[in-house]
């Protein structure tokens, strides 16, 4: 044999060679695949079953008007969720369902998976995560929830909590914004819902279009928030009056906030164009010409201010957060120059009024 054959046989048993390792790699690959695909599927079937135990006990419980689930065990991308529907806002009921989804929640099959639990009674809603969900619903809690309702009929109510959270109750109302913040003082049934919130320190939300609401203390601050409402400037509407089939260019939003006894208010507008013209830019300029609210008690109130327009990053504020160091960059962003800008021209210097640019 030559050696050029020699050669050529060396080659031909090199490739062999190559081929089933590929092979046997492919092989080896496919399996693991199939292993996978094999412990995947035992997993999500152990969910399903572990569901539809779960759905079946809630569904035996008076009171409890529906009980279903979605989940495709064979379907790795489908949604999945709890739906449960309840007769009233007994607490009772709904402490039985809450404490029976937490422990359903701590099955091992659930460790791996996010599953919603929507639950509703009454015109209240609760979105949580199942394996938080035991723990956390309280009597007061839930009494302020309902109370909310009745109070402010046509909202959507809802609750927020898990394990290791505090609890809260949020209010998106169809009432024009005005009408809300006149109740805040004149309607007794609102002052207690507001009371009952702050001492049983239940995290409060109301919202209405241009307006967002966490806690209230003094006449001056919804004076303030009525006063930027008066630019009467379109409005972002928010949750139960929302209309994606209405989205607007412009509009101005104004918050109140309290937390752990102290208050803070913000506000911002945004233009379609940029800062220095439009009327949303006046009013931005009247609410930053007329300054942070001034309660009677004396405190100094947080203001933020904030203004936006088209473009990538296109936003800056005006802060004044009553002598607490604002961190800023050691180079001022170009939105910010552009607000500094537009306010010197107007003849508004900010910085006397007490803010910091961000």
């Amino acid at each position: 044999m030559s050696r050029v054959r020699r050669r050529q046989g060396r080659v031909v048993a090199g490739v062999a060679v190559v081929a089933a390792a590929g092979m046997l790699l492919s092989g080896c690959e496919f399996v693991n695949d199939v292993v996978e695909g094999q412990r995947l599927t035992a997993e999500r079937l152990g969910v399903d079953a572990a569901l539809r135990a779960l759905t079946s006990e809630l569904a035996e419980i008076d009171g409890v008007e529906s009980a279903v689930y979605s989940f495709d065990a064979a379907n790795v991308g489908s949604p999945s969720g709890l739906a449960v529907e309840l007769a009233d806002t007994g607490f009772a009921l709904w402490d039985d369902v809450f404490t029976r989804i937490g422990a359903a929640g701590e099955n091992d099959a659930f460790e791996e998976y996010q599953v919603a639990a929507i639950v509703t009674g009454g015109e209240i809603r609760v979105n949580t995560d199942i394996r938080y969900a035991g723990g956390w619903l309280d009597e007061a809690t839930l009494r302020v929830a309902a109370d909310a309702a009745s109070a402010f009929p046509g909202s959507d109510v809802g609750l927020s909590g898990g394990q290791d959270m505090g609890a809260s109750v949020w209010l998106s109302v169809p009432d024009a914004a005005e009408d809300v913040l006149s109740r805040l003082e004149g309607d007794p049934a609102v002052v207690q819902l507001l009371g009952d919130a702050e001492a049983g320190r239940i995290g409060f939300t109301l919202s209405a279009d241009g307006l967002d609401l966490s806690g209230v203390s003094s006449h001056e601050l919804v004076q303030w928030a009525l006063d930027q409402l008066a630019s009467g400037e379109p409005r972002m509407t928010t949750g139960v009056n929302y209309d994606e089939d209405a989205a607007r260019d412009e509009w101005m939003f104004v918050s109140i906030s309290r937390y752990e006894g102290a208050d803070s208010v913000s506000g911002t507008w945004a233009s379609s164009v940029e800062p220095g013209a439009g009327t949303m830019w006046d009013a931005f300029v009247t609410a930053v010409r007329d300054g942070p609210p001034h309660p009677a008690s004396g405190d100094c109130v947080p203001t933020y201010l904030s203004y936006n327009w088209p473009g990538m990053g296109q936003t800056a504020m005006v802060v004044s957060t009553c002598g607490e160091e604002v961190v800023s960059a050691h180079t001022e962003r170009d939105a910010v120059t552009t607000l500094r800008e537009a306010l010197d021209a107007e003849g508004v210097d900010a910085e006397a009024l007490g803010f910091v640019f961000g």
